[in-house]
């Protein structure tokens, strides 16, 4: 068992800044999101399967829209998506501070 006081604190920093981290290097687009050129294909299994959108449809192109700081088109892909990564900043940048804050 792991017992040291900061493992739990990076697990959530990592884990927080990584969707951050890909929104970032992805290149926003209205209907897919591409790295490097190279469309990635839809993900959503029920959009696949039964041709509509759920309600996080949109969720990955609205963080790759607000990482390009393009805040109206964020909220177009989805209304959950600006407010699901300022969550996602916050739990990482507290899980970092609290690393550093205990760092002795």
């Amino acid at each position: 068992m792991i017992r040291q006081w900061w493992f739990a604190d990076a697990v959530a920093a990592l884990a927080a800044a990584a969707p951050l981290v890909v929104a970032a290097v992805l290149t926003p687009g209205a209907e897919a999101v591409s790295l490097f050129g190279w469309d990635i294909p839809a993900m959503c299994q029920w959009r696949l399967i039964f041709g509509v959108s759920c309600p996080g449809c949109g969720l990955t192109r609205s963080f790759v829209f607000l990482a390009h700081l393009q805040v109206l088109e964020a909220f177009r892909m989805t209304l959950l998506g600006p407010p699901a990564l300022v969550a996602l900043a916050a739990v990482s940048g507290r899980s970092i501070v609290r690393l550093i804050r205990r760092r002795d």
